[in-house]
């Protein structure tokens, strides 16, 4: 398949866009044996982790207060960890459309989320195969929309930030890539998107 001529590349936000929810069975049952519904369980772990690793504050520091707030011993960390997680999945129509283009366009990844980030989704999913690159907030000391994120992201992948589509499903990430000369989709559905994919790479 040849590249199209007006992009070179497709960056994906992960959670709410590549990665879907599936099955929150275990998260529930690790709630309700602590007298919590899953939701309740879902809210504090937010609060803990409130406005992310910006400002000096640590994953440890975010973890403990998780903890805190839980009343749980830090031995349950991992499994606490792995629960609150373990109903993510990989969209199948995403992940295809990456398998069918890749190559022809480099396809990235930008997700403001914490340092162990990287670690735990590639043991999880095989984004060492599908993605290009890989750009984690908490590593980079920068959240989309700063344009910095989009710039240093564009600026690996060797590609002018006019030449580049992202996709995400939060309209002001949407609008700080457009800042920068990007083109942006603002996520509706897995299927509406790749359709918008394909008019813009020119693939039937």
């Amino acid at each position: 398949m040849s590249s199209s001529a007006q992009f070179d590349a497709v960056l994906f936000d992960l959670g709410g866009v590549w990665l879907q929810d599936g099955d929150f069975s275990e998260r529930s049952r690790w709630a309700e044996q602590r007298g919590l519904t899953s939701d309740e369980l879902f809210a504090t772990y937010l609060t803990a982790v409130g406005p992310g690793w910006e400002g000096g504050r640590t994953e440890e520091m975010i973890h403990r207060d998780l903890l805190d707030r839980l009343g749980v011993d830090e031995s349950e960390l991992g499994e606490l960890l792995r629960v609150l997680h373990a109903h993510e999945t990989l969209d199948p129509t995403i992940t295809e459309f990456v398998t069918e283009v890749g190559g022809a366009v480099k396809i990235g990844v930008i997700t403001n989320a914490g340092p162990s980030a990287r670690r735990e989704l590639w043991a999880k999913f095989p984004f060492d195969e599908l993605t290009d690159l890989f750009v984690v907030s908490a590593e980079e000391g920068m959240s989309k929309p700063d344009p910095r994120i989009y710039l240093s992201a564009c600026d690996r992948l060797g590609v002018e930030p006019r030449r580049a589509v992202l996709v995400d499903d939060k309209h002001r990430n949407v609008v700080g890539a457009q800042a920068v000369g990007m083109h942006a989709i603002e996520f509706t559905s897995p299927t509406d998107t790749v359709s918008q994919l394909r008019a813009l790479l020119e693939i039937r």
